[in-house]
C-alpha cells in the first residue's frame, strides 16, 4: 500500500500507542519516499486529542502540469477521495480540463472541494462552491486556503435546490 500511494512530502500520522512493529515500517517508508512521520497526541485514556491532531494538518498533494494541488486528508475517506480523484469521475475531470480561465464553475454539493479546488488551481477558473454540511464545509475552506485560492473560490455553507422553500 505505502509504496504505491505514499509520495514525497506526504504525511503519515500515527500515535505513540502504536507497537514498534508498526512504527518501524512507516519510518522506513517515509525515509524511502521523502514523506514525514507525524505523531498524533493522545490523552491518558488513549483517545486522540482532536484539537492537537488538527494542528498536524495531514494533507496529500497531487501534481499536474507543474502545479501542486494540496488537499487536507484528516481521515481515510478524504485520503481515498484524493487518491481516486481521476478514477472516480473521469468524465468530470475531462470536462474540467476543457475549461477556459474566463469560465465560472458553480459546484453544488461541493463536499470538501475536490473538483472546485482542482478546477480553480489547474484551469484558473472562478468557482462558487456550495456545501451545507459543516465538517465538509470546514475542509472545503481549508483546501481553498492551502492552495491560495481565496480570491478565485467563494464557498458558501448553504444547500441549494430547484424547489422553493425550506
Amino acid at each position: 500500500f505505502g509504496r504505491r500511494y505514499v509520495q514525497k512530502d506526504d504525511e503519515i500520522v500515527i500515535t505513540w500507542l502504536e507497537h514498534h512493529a508498526n512504527i518501524v515500517p512507516w519510518q522506513l517508508l517515509c525515509s524511502e519516499k521523502g514523506a514525514r512521520l507525524r505523531v498524533a497526541p493522545v490523552d491518558d485514556s488513549g483517545q486522540v486529542i482532536l484539537e492537537e491532531y488538527e494542528k498536524l494538518n495531514p494533507r496529500t498533494t497531487l501534481q499536474h502540469g507543474g502545479l501542486s494541488v494540496v488537499y487536507a486528508t484528516p481521515n481515510s475517506t478524504t485520503r481515498w477521495r484524493v487518491e481516486s480523484l481521476f478514477q472516480k469521475e473521469p468524465v468530470t475531470i475531462d470536462w474540467i480540463a476543457g475549461f477556459r480561465e474566463t469560465d465560472v464553475l458553480v459546484d453544488v454539493g461541493a463536499n470538501v472541494g475536490m473538483y472546485s479546488v482542482w478546477a480553480a488551481k489547474t484551469r484558473g477558473v472562478r468557482v462558487f462552491a456550495f456545501e451545507p454540511e459543516s465538517q465538509n464545509f470546514a475542509l472545503l475552506n481549508r483546501n481553498i486556503l492551502m492552495n491560495g485560492l481565496g480570491p478565485r473560490v467563494s464557498a458558501y455553507c448553504i444547500a441549494l435546490s430547484d424547489v422553493a422553500g425550506l
